[in-house]
């Protein structure tokens, strides 16, 4: 099978290609901010690398949320333009997921954590065991003060709230460990591995729809909802 995983959910962009369980290609950029442009441009550089053209794919897996809502808005745009036009099936990812695989081969809790802004954190927690994850939480919203206290024991903050973690554990007088900066970020090469692992969820491009957590903050300010 050959599978295009895409990721635009955060300040970092980029796409990998897997063919039969086995990644062939990958493109990464990060601090450059128009995934409008630079998301196809990876695309297309990674299809290059592997000898692939789209109407050749199979699935497509992608970052559905939660994180950057223009960023989730460009990656289920962009999927869904290719999964039209050559009629394939598409897998969405969680993008804490994502991030929590990147780091799997910890032994211990991982927090999964992006900046949602305003003291506010989007947040997954994970148990991570011989490079298998469990799942602990459900993707949500928290604030950072009231996530610091479930952590406890050995424990690992991955993604770009995780400084903002690690002040509030400080604290605290709460220990938390931080991942290295080139993990800090989400690569499609997880989004792949998590697709093929069957931790995505398997839909139609029509049906695909973003998992913001909260609504934007236009939204908010029409209902009169505070932050």
């Amino acid at each position: 099978m050959n599978l295009l995983a895409i990721d635009s959910a955060g300040a970092a962009c980029s796409a990998c290609v897997c063919r039969d369980g086995r990644i062939v290609a990958s493109a990464y950029t990060d601090g450059v901010l128009d995934h409008s442009r630079t998301l196809l441009c990876k695309i297309r550089d990674a299809l290059k690398q592997s000898c692939l053209k789209t109407d050749e794919l199979d699935k497509i897996a992608l970052t559905t949320g939660p994180g950057s809502f223009t960023g989730i808005k460009i990656g289920i745009a962009t999927a869904k333009g290719l999964a039209f036009k050559n009629n394939i099936p598409c897998s969405a990812v969680s993008s804490l997921e994502a991030l929590a695989d990147g780091v799997k081969l910890f032994e211990g809790t991982i927090f999964a954590v992006m900046d949602a802004r305003r003291g506010q954190l989007y947040n997954a927690v994970f148990e991570a065991s011989a490079g298998i994850l469990r799942r602990l939480t459900p993707d949500r919203q928290i604030k950072a003060d009231e996530l610091t206290a479930q952590i406890k024991g050995k424990a690992l903050a991955v993604g770009d709230g995780a400084a903002i973690l690690a002040r509030k554990c400080a604290e605290n007088g709460l220990d938390i460990m931080l991942a290295p900066p080139r993990l800090s970020m989400i690569h499609a090469e997880s989004v792949a591995q998590l697709a093929l692992g069957g931790a995505g969820t398997d839909t139609e491009p029509d049906k695909l729809t973003a998992s913001y957590l909260r609504l934007p903050q236009a939204e908010r300010q029409r209902l009169g909802l505070s932050d």
